[in-house]
């Protein structure tokens, strides 16, 4: 089963995100991005799942997978790949 969250960006997220600019060297748009996928990504994997990040930017994607998480980008990446990913059958 694939799904999608919609999160709301708040003050905590926003102040959480900033060590995230500095230790990868990211704008602050970016750091927003990856510090919610890694809030998810964590509630998530307790339940035996994971997520997959989809940018096509490059230093978003390059952060993302140092902070372990999966990364798929439609400039890179084929449709197939997605698929594998996220498991349509």
């Amino acid at each position: 089963m694939t799904s999608m969250v919609i999160q709301s960006v708040s003050d905590d997220l926003v102040w959480k995100s900033l060590p995230l600019i500095e230790q990868y060297s990211i704008n602050a748009t970016d750091a927003i991005i990856l510090r919610s996928a890694l809030n998810i990504a964590d509630t998530i994997r307790v339940l035996g799942h994971d997520l997959v990040l989809v940018t096509s930017h490059i230093r978003l994607a390059n952060s993302a997978q140092s902070s372990k998480l999966v990364v798929w980008s439609p400039e890179k990446n084929d449709q197939s790949s997605l698929e594998e990913l996220i498991s349509i059958q």
